[in-house]
C-alpha cells in the first residue's frame, strides 16, 4: 500500500518556512497551470477574459486612479493567497533547494473531523523518483481522517496504490466540493479512511 522507500540522499521533509513562500506560489501557479490547461472549455475562458478585459477598459476609461488601486489589490489578493497559508505546506527539499510541497490541512465542521490534502507538486527535473509517494505517505500519517483530495483522473491510479478510494460528491463534508474545485474542474474527489 505504501511506498517504504527513503528520500535520495540530500533530501529531507520538513513543515514549509517563511523563506519557502516564493517557491510554494510558483509550483501553485505550475499547478493551477496544469489543470486550467486541461480544460477543453474554451468557450468559458474567452467569456471570463472578454468580462476581465471589459471591466478594467470601463473602470480605465471612468476612473484610472480607482483603475490603479484595484489592480493594486487584486495583485495583493493573488501574491498573498499563498503567503497566508505557507504554513500549512510541506516541503522536501533536495541539497538545499525545494523540489516537492504539499499543503495539509485540519478541519473541524459541527464535531467532524477530517483533513484535505491540496497542491502536491514536483518539480519536472525531480518527477518518477518517489518524492510524491513519500510526502503523500508522510502527510496521510499526521492527517486527521478521513483525510481527502482531488486528482486529474490521470492521477487516480497514483493515489489509489496508497490507500485512496473515489467518493460520491455527495459524500464530501458541506462546502468541500467548491474547495477542491468540483465542479470547475475535471477531477475525481477521494478518500483516505
Amino acid at each position: 500500500m505504501f511506498n517504504d522507500s527513503p528520500l535520495p540522499p540530500g533530501c529531507i521533509i520538513r513543515q514549509a518556512r517563511a523563506k519557502d513562500k516564493r517557491i510554494i506560489h510558483k509550483f501553485e501557479l505550475e499547478l493551477v497551470h496544469s489543470i486550467n490547461s486541461d480544460d477543453s472549455d474554451f468557450f468559458a475562458r474567452f467569456i471570463k477574459w472578454i468580462s476581465i478585459i471589459l471591466c478594467l477598459i470601463g473602470i480605465l476609461i471612468f476612473n484610472p486612479i480607482l483603475c490603479g488601486i484595484i489592480l493594486i489589490l487584486m495583485y495583493f489578493i493573488i501574491f498573498t493567497s499563498v503567503n497566508q497559508d505557507w504554513s500549512r505546506f510541506w516541503v522536501i527539499e533536495c541539497n538545499g533547494r525545494v523540489v516537492a510541497c504539499a499543503k495539509l490541512c485540519f478541519y473541524n465542521h459541527k464535531n467532524y473531523n477530517y483533513s484535505v490534502l491540496y497542491s502536491l507538486f514536483v518539480a519536472h527535473p525531480y518527477r518518477h523518483q518517489g518524492l510524491a509517494s513519500y510526502l503523500v505517505v508522510s502527510l496521510i500519517q499526521q492527517a486527521h481522517k478521513p483525510l481527502y483530495l482531488a486528482c486529474k483522473p490521470e492521477l487516480f491510479e497514483f493515489y489509489n496504490r496508497l490507500g485512496f478510494d473515489k467518493i460520491p460528491v455527495d459524500d464530501l463534508p458541506p462546502g468541500l466540493q467548491f474547495d477542491l474545485g468540483i465542479p470547475r474542474f475535471n477531477v475525481i474527489p477521494l478518500v483516505f479512511k
